[in-house]
């Protein structure tokens, strides 16, 4: 048996109409069900034989795994605990039926991290063992989650310039990383973004391996070549390259479309048959790009150019951030615990 903690967090504000959340002190309309602020049962702490409640009234979350080979059919058993001194019993019935989860999901499915946050949050020194462990930590919970797919960043890559525009590539964070989080279950890996917008409406990308070259100029270009191949035949040297899906930047919209294409096409010159994934906000770059990720207001809006191209052979999935708001469910109400 598993027991869990449930933390109540502090919501701050609810979730505005388009994207983001309503400023503190204006009346929140009619969707959202209850007006913030509010504290709210969220986070789940684990533990193992007692803890403090934390105020009069607590609340738990216990789970029983169920082994594969369990056959159906009711199962009653009693859970004992003591409070303050005082036995207590409430009597268990778990009822199996003759269904199996599969280990490796079908459904694909991601969450993005930042691995500085967690060493932030958590006090950690960056790449320290203590971090390692915490990171396992966070991939174990993501399978939890039934998650399939997992970020590889920038900060699992090192890139050192070596002069006369020549770089030299470190990927053992990288393969500590994926050997990890395979080891756990995910069954693939996406490539970080390869380079990224100072500002929103921008035209053109920037590389995030320095943010003061552009990513189509000619500098950009001597930085692709390199990079790009090492990536490739590395992850092929270790057996992993069939695992791969690619970012480019993320969410392009119209002004940057034109940039998105040509980078595009360079990722797919030195990365051939690796498929290409972005979260994307603009339905004009066809071709440069095979998983299509819009956040699922986006796809409503532009059902029919989407399933246009699911049609043409592109894939589907879709997202959500601090977008879309109003009456679509989402989790980006502010809060902390």
């Amino acid at each position: 048996m598993e027991v869990y903690q449930l933390l109540d967090v502090q919501v701050n504000e609810n979730t505005d109409v388009d994207v983001s959340t309503i400023p503190a002190g204006r009346p929140a309309p009619p969707y959202v069900t209850r007006q913030a602020p509010f504290r709210v049962y969220d986070a789940l702490r684990p533990v193992k034989d007692s803890y403090t409640a934390r105020a009069p009234a607590e609340a738990a979350y216990l789970c029983w795994p169920i082994p594969g080979s369990a056959d159906p059919g009711l199962y009653e058993g009693e859970l004992s605990f003591e409070i303050g001194g005082e036995r207590g019993v409430i009597p268990v019935r778990i009822e199996v039926f003759p269904a199996l989860v599969p280990d490796r999901g079908r459904l694909a499915v991601t969450n993005w991290y930042s691995v500085r946050n967690i060493a932030e949050r958590h006090g950690l020194e960056m790449w320290s063992e203590p971090h390692w462990e915490m990171l396992y930590r966070y991939g174990a919970a993501m399978r939890r989650g039934r998650q399939t797919h997992f970020m590889v960043g920038a900060p699992f890559i090192g890139i050192q310039p070596q002069g006369g525009g020549r770089y030299s590539f470190d990927f053992s964070k990288a393969e500590r990383l994926i050997t990890m989080f395979l080891e756990l279950g995910f069954t693939h890996i996406e490539g970080g973004h390869i380079a990224g917008r100072i500002h929103w409406e921008d035209p053109r990308f920037m590389l995030n391996a320095d943010r003061t070259i552009a990513a189509t100029s000619p500098k950009g270009y001597a930085f692709l070549p390199q990079f790009l191949p090492a990536w490739r035949d590395w992850l092929r040297s270790k057996g992993w390259l069939d695992r791969l899906v690619q970012h480019i930047v993320d969410e392009p919209i119209a002004p940057s479309g034109d940039d998105y294409r040509i980078l595009s096409g360079i990722v797919r010159k030195w990365m051939p048959a690796v498929p290409l994934i972005d979260a994307v906000i603009h339905t004009g770059v066809a071709g440069a790009v095979d998983i299509w990720v819009p956040p699922n207001k986006d796809y409503e809006l532009n059902r029919e150019t989407y399933e246009a191209y699911r049609r043409s052979g592109d894939t589907l999935w879709f997202y959500t951030c601090w977008n879309p708001g109003g009456e679509y469910l989402n989790r980006s109400s502010i809060s902390r615990c």
